[in-house]
């Protein structure tokens, strides 16, 4: 059989590659779902021509995140769930480079192209688009949408990153506020006995231990009720 391939021509204006990157960065910048991915499968989908594509992100123990697959139908799009990447896909992840794969089903041909999802050497991801005719992408289109994967890699990284920060933060948050309540209860105990900060924090450790609960909890706990309980009998009241 042969067959003849033809090179897709790229209609698209520069202000519509602007306005498809600003929606990249968009979609991204908030947090990596499954809508995310199917808004930036959506964007190649319309900017390659080709029929369908698919998208992955992987986590930092390089098991697949979210995973997803786009076709068209029409001007609808019906998303499949799939569990195993491509090996175009793997391969992209591995060259950090385009890549294109021809796949022979009988008489029917299918063409990939894999686009890794690179940012600081590494890949956290990849998309791919698949067509089952004898058009071909472009040299120009295929740098452009490469160009659009590093840009919507570079904002899955600020992404995750920043919800890291967010995550680092609150626990900084919690830790900071366990220490003031146990300065606090550390205080109330030191008035009560009329002993230093060292023999109050003994005393907070022995009702802990005899509590058997965490010295923070129990610490909250004297914070919280400040009651007017004499000192020796603090272990049973809280």
């Amino acid at each position: 059989m042969r067959i003849e391939m033809r090179t897709m021509n790229f209609h698209h204006s520069d202000q519509q590659i602007i306005e498809m990157c600003a929606d990249i960065v968009d979609v991204l910048s908030e947090s990596i779902n499954e809508d995310s991915l199917h808004a930036l499968v959506s964007i190649f989908i319309e900017l390659s021509d080709l029929p369908s594509g698919s998208a992955f992100t992987i986590d930092l123990a390089s098991a697949v995140d979210v995973s997803l697959a786009l076709s068209t139908a029409g001007t609808a799009l019906e998303t499949h769930s799939f569990a195993t990447p491509s090996q175009v896909a793997f391969r992209c992840m591995q060259t950090l480079q385009s890549e294109f794969a021809i796949t022979a089903y009988d008489s029917a041909i299918q063409y990939d192209y894999a686009f890794p999802l690179r940012v600081r050497g590494e890949a956290l991801g990849a998309i791919t688009l698949h067509g089952a005719h004898t058009h071909l992408l472009s040299e120009f289109t295929i740098s452009t949408l490469q160009n659009m994967a590093d840009i919507a890699a570079t904002s899955i990284d600020q992404s995750r990153q920043l919800q890291q920060n967010r995550i680092l933060v609150s626990q900084l948050q919690s830790a900071l506020n366990s220490r003031v309540i146990l300065e606090q209860a550390k205080g109330i105990l030191a008035e009560r006995m009329k002993v230093d900060f060292p023999t109050a924090f003994a005393e907070l450790r022995s009702i802990a231990r005899s509590s058997q609960r965490p010295i923070h909890q129990v610490a909250a706990d004297i914070v919280h009720n400040l009651s007017h309980v004499p000192t020796s009998e603090y272990a049973r009241a809280i």
